[in-house]
């Protein structure tokens, strides 16, 4: 295919596959909008932000407004040094130039945003840029570098996991593929980009993958598998309701059935004709008009009519009508086809000469090809032979450019075998001990293999028995943790039982000794019975409260019991540090209380009008004091009672027996007692 005909065509089929992704909705009513919002923008940088969305905006409507607004953008980002809306002035002015076919300016500013998206670390921005950059070099025609940017971007695109973007470079390198002729790559990359749009359900890239997969197929002469491909994708364009897609499947399909001589190739080529005429696209109109030409040319065998197609076509062409010169090239071709078949020599070199005029310093390779060949066969039917002669030596000069890399590459395969040739005598010598060594790697690989399957298993197994054990120990550690846990429950409930028995076992031996003590010294029945049913309700109640505290009671929960009983009319001043001190020693402290009490209830307040009370108990360096003062009167009789009787032996023999302590009474004002006790060791 002609090398201007190819950049032309990928550059249609490109913008038709960017308008489906990126439709424009209501472009001009947004352009109209922006432009009123920037009258009543205040000129700063929302200025900048506004001009710039209108050089994006215009990029689909008119080129030359978005170069101009590009630039625009560009002169005010630098005036109100927004750099951002600089970067993106460069993306539009690459885009819109190289609509305008103005490639040096398009690279320009390409390389100038990729540059920046580069150095931002902005991978999509990247992506964009280098997709551009494709663009260009293959409206150059430099088909390797277009190559290899598209790869690098579709590499981006893998990274970023942006399906779509996927999708369109995909069939982008599928297009540079099926342009060089590697068809077998190009379906491939077809094939991906259709996977891609289906996992997305883009129906318009899958469309577009479809045909160019139907197009592949048919030049491949895979006709079956094309016409197959053409057929489901008409039925997705048809429910998809897209006239675009329509006619060029509608289109292809005609071509394929004329390459397998089908009648039914009339129907889609008139169908596709006239949804070009609707939609008002003149060159693929001029292209399906011509294919209908064909028809009659190499499926009905009838010259006229196709000559009289092909006149059509030029008509509507017009004779002053400027952009479809490669339309108007191939017609002429065409009609000196037909005119050499009809034997009207005349026409036919007519026809020729006017294709050859217009192709020959354009390196229209393939049409000067076909115009050198035409006029060859036209002048050698007419025996016109030194023309035809002159045209058959063009024509073997175009084929030798364009085989020339074609020859190359079969020299260098000849070389290539007839090397190969050289050396398979020598080859033949060395197979069998190349048999042999062949017998000796497989018998290694055998033993190899063995090892390695061994190991495998011994690993697995050794594995296994690990993982069994460590589930054991882990399973021992638990057991063993609970047994720990009961043997600490069993110290302490044994701990708890010794505790009270001891407790019990002393709390009685104090109260036989108070009775002995009693008898002794010669108090009556009465008063013993009375002092041990006291002490007995003291023991009693503190038992109990140490007892549902699990022994963790405080000496003031202690004295706050005991001080419960003191008569109400009583005043009680308390100062008791919150102390946990140990059973023995609360009880011992709890009968010398009980004891201060009872003897304040019956000597200090009989008959007083305001009586008061104080009881302290605190920590003094490495001593507990305990201090219980009463206002009673009396002094003289309470030194001779309170001091001597019964319950103050009681509260001797515990603070200086049991506690190791002492203590002073004083009675000049009322009665004081005080005294202390060494802090026990923890």
């Amino acid at each position: 295919m002609d090398k201007r005909i190819q950049l032309l065509v990928r550059h249609i089929v490109y913008l038709l596959f960017i308008s489906l992704h990126f439709p424009l909705l209501s472009q001009t009513s947004k352009i109209d909008s922006l432009k009123a919002v920037l009258i009543d923008t205040p000129f700063d940088t929302s200025t900048v932000q506004v001009v710039d969305i209108l050089a994006g905006e215009y990029l689909g409507v008119n080129y030359d407004s978005a170069i101009h607004y590009g630039h625009k953008t560009m002169e005010y980002a630098r005036k109100y040094s927004v750099p951002i809306d600089q970067t993106s002035a460069w993306y539009n002015l690459g885009k819109a130039y190289l609509q305008k076919e103005k490639l040096d300016s398009a690279a320009k500013y390409a390389h100038l945003y990729l540059a920046s998206q580069r150095k931002s670390g902005d991978k999509n921005g990247e992506r964009k840029a280098l997709t551009i950059l494709g663009e260009i070099e293959g409206a150059l025609g430099n088909y390797s570098q277009e190559l290899l940017h598209f790869t690098e971007a579709l590499a981006i695109a893998s990274e970023l996991q942006d399906t779509l973007a996927l999708s369109l470079l995909s069939y982008n390198i599928a297009l540079v593929h099926y342009y060089n002729e590697d068809n077998d790559l190009a379906v491939s990359k077809a094939l991906e980009s259709l996977d891609f749009s289906k996992s997305i359900n883009d129906i318009k890239g899958a469309l577009y993958a479809t045909k160019l997969l139907g197009i592949l197929y048919r030049n491949n002469h895979q006709y079956d598998q094309a016409e197959d491909i053409f057929r489901e994708t008409l039925l997705t364009a048809e429910k998809a309701n897209d006239p675009t897609m329509l006619g060029e499947i509608n289109n292809s399909m005609g071509v394929l059935l004329i390459n397998i001589h089908n009648d039914s190739a009339i129907f889609f080529l008139e169908k596709a004709a006239e949804i070009w005429r609707g939609t008002g696209n003149v060159y693929q109109y001029l292209i399906s008009e011509l294919n209908i030409g064909a028809y009659y040319r190499r499926v009905k065998g009838d010259n006229q009519k196709a000559i009289s197609q092909y006149q059509k076509v030029l008509n509507q062409i017009g004779h002053n009508h400027e952009g479809n010169e490669s339309i108007r090239t191939q017609t002429y071709l065409n009609l000196t086809k037909a005119y050499t078949l009809e034997n009207d020599c005349g026409s036919a070199i007519a026809y020729g000469s006017k294709a050859f005029d217009l192709v020959k310093n354009d390196g229209y390779t393939r049409q000067l090809w076909d115009a050198s060949d035409y006029l060859y066969q036209a002048f050698q039917r007419c025996k016109v032979y030194d023309s035809a002669l002159f045209y058959h030596e063009k024509l073997m000069a175009v084929k030798d450019t364009i085989f020339s890399e074609e020859k190359t590459r079969a020299i260098e395969d000849m070389l290539e075998k007839y090397e190969s040739e050289k050396k398979e005598e020598a080859i033949k010598l060395l197979n069998a001990e190349k048999e042999a060594q062949e017998l000796r790697i497989i018998s290694r690989n055998y033993l190899i293999t063995g090892t390695i399957l061994g190991l495998i298993l011994l690993i697995a197994l050794a594995v296994l028995i690990n993982r069994q054990s460590t589930a054991r120990q882990k399973r021992n550690l638990v057991l063993s943790d609970k047994n720990f846990q009961i043997e600490q429950q069993k110290e302490q409930i044994e701990t708890l039982l010794m505790e009270k028995r001891h407790r019990t076992s002393n709390d009685w031996l104090r109260i036989e000794g108070s009775i002995f003590d009693g008898k002794h010294q010669g108090y009556s029945d009465q008063e013993i019975l009375e002092n041990v049913t006291r002490q007995i309700s003291t023991i009693k109640d503190i038992h109990e409260l140490l007892d549902t505290r699990d022994n963790k009671v405080s000496v003031l929960e202690l004295f706050d019991l005991l001080l419960a009983v003191v008569d109400k009319k009583v005043v009680i001043d308390k100062e008791i540090i919150t102390v946990q001190l140990a059973p023995y020693i609360l009880t011992k402290l709890g009968l010398i209380l009980n004891e201060l009490l009872t003897n304040a209830n019956k000597y200090a307040f009989v008959n007083h009008p305001n009586p008061n009370l104080i009881v302290k108990f605190y920590q003094q360096e490495h001593y507990f004091h305990l201090h219980v003062e009463d206002n009673g009167e009396g002094a003289a009789n309470q030194e001779s009672t309170r001091s001597t009787g019964q319950g103050m032996k009681l509260i001797a023999l515990f603070l200086q027996e049991d506690l190791n302590g002492n203590f002073k009474i004083d009675t000049e004002n009322g009665y004081l007692f005080h005294g202390k006790f060494p802090k026990p060791k923890a």
